[in-house]
């Protein structure tokens, strides 16, 4: 059984601990009010799929979850701070960084990379650049 709550509570621990965050994290299934005109970030973790490394009881299963976080900031105003933050996110969560979580190991995945999207302009007017951090873990098949 894969703990997800686990992995996800991991990998915002190490988000949280990135410098430069702003005051406001909406975490997933948390109600959040942002500040008009105030940066902050959403998160959301998605389980994604799984396969077996190797078959049978004692066996390794392999785990692809992704962690998002979605940056928002002031649209019409100077890009700096908002690339700023993500592009520290990206070193935060540079490939081949690890945790253990329950005996095994998360990590950040290195053959699909964390990536930012380009900046858009949500309709009530914040713009976003989303941060997508692909993960592998690595549990036994018990």
């Amino acid at each position: 059984m894969i703990a997800h709550l686990a992995l996800h509570l991991a990998v915002r621990n190490h988000a949280l601990a990135a410098s430069g965050m702003p005051a406001l994290i909406a975490y997933e299934n948390v109600p959040a009010t942002p500040t008009a005109r105030t940066p902050y970030v959403a998160e959301e973790y998605l389980p994604g799929g799984m396969n077996a490394i190797t078959i049978g009881s004692g066996g390794t299963l392999r785990v692809t979850p992704t962690y998002v976080l979605r940056c928002y900031g002031v649209p019409g105003v100077d890009i700096a701070p908002l690339r700023t933050l993500t592009d520290t996110l990206l070193a935060h969560f540079k490939p081949g960084t690890s945790w253990v979580v329950d005996g095994a190991t998360l990590r950040v995945r290195h053959d699909v990379a964390p990536s930012p999207s380009p900046l858009t302009v949500t309709d009530d007017g914040w713009a976003v650049i989303t941060l997508s951090v692909p993960l592998e873990y690595h549990a036994p098949n018990t």
